[in-house]
């Protein structure tokens, strides 16, 4: 808050943005395949939609929805990364 609202979520927007293009490295490295590309699509767009509602309302991060949501894209990110390395193996 010493910065104040606008610059939190301009950073949480930056760091968002990085963990998109991160999540697609394994992907386009071929590390892992398309169902991996599938979950990490869903969880993208979750994070899409998280930073959509900050920009709009950034006082929603302080009811727990958003970090609800992001939550469940954490699960979905590690059963991406559980699917991959399953696949992996065949």
């Amino acid at each position: 808050l010493r910065w104040g609202t606008r610059a939190a979520v301009g950073l949480a927007t930056s760091i968002y943005a990085v963990l998109v293009c991160l999540t697609l490295m394994p992907f386009v490295l071929d590390i892992y395949g398309r169902l991996y590309l599938a979950c990490v699509a869903a969880v993208d767009l979750l994070v899409f939609y998280v930073v959509y509602r900050l920009q709009r309302e950034p006082t929603q991060l302080a009811h727990g929805d958003l970090g609800r949501l992001l939550k469940a894209g954490m699960l979905i990110g590690l059963i991406a990364i559980a699917l991959g390395e399953w696949t992996r193996r065949f």
